[in-house]
């Protein structure tokens, strides 16, 4: 299998964008589907704790769903909004883990009421940082992929929705 070129967060962001659809470049499908996606994600943490099996590929997923739902929300903000996205955006940097005494249960709150603080004052990227640091903490729990092979991931599912046009619809396996 070929190996594809390793992308860059602006190059991630951009990419990520070819993917939405004209009726979902509006910021309530993406403010919106940024929650459902993190509430996915909260589900796989919840069933881990209830079950004896985790599924890390099915985590990995909705880190990568969530990833795509904040690339196409710094796109869209940019194209509306002139919000800059520069190169110190930096989605693949090496956050250090926050402690493990810090439950998954609050990383999960605080992203939430972060990305309310970020999309309210539409300028700090301070709030964005710290989204993918919490984001980057739950992955290192579970995962041994970085955000970037995760976000990677995420694109060749994509790629691979668009070459079979099922990229509209419902389900995580379509």
């Amino acid at each position: 299998m070929k190996r594809r070129k390793t992308m860059n967060s602006e190059e991630y962001i951009k990419k990520a964008a070819t993917f939405r659809l004209p009726s979902s470049d509006n910021k309530d499908y993406l403010y919106l589907g940024f929650m459902e996606e993190l509430g996915e994600l909260s589900g796989k943490l919840s069933k881990r704790i209830r079950d004896t099996n985790f599924d890390i590929t099915l985590f990995e997923k909705e880190v990568g769903d969530v990833l795509w739902f904040l690339a196409n929300i710094i796109d869209y903000k940019a194209k509306h909004f002139d919000y800059s996205v520069s190169s110190s955006v930096n989605f693949f940097q090496e956050f250090k883990p926050m402690s493990k005494a810090i439950p998954d249960y609050e990383l999960i709150i605080a992203i939430a009421c972060l990305f309310k603080s970020w999309v309210d004052l539409n300028t700090s990227f301070v709030y964005l940082f710290s989204i993918l640091h919490n984001l980057d903490t739950l992955r290192s729990r579970y995962s041994t992929k970085t955000l970037q092979e995760i976000a990677e991931q995420n694109i060749a599912k994509l790629e691979d929705r668009k070459s079979r046009n099922v990229i509209k619809g419902n389900g995580d396996e379509r």
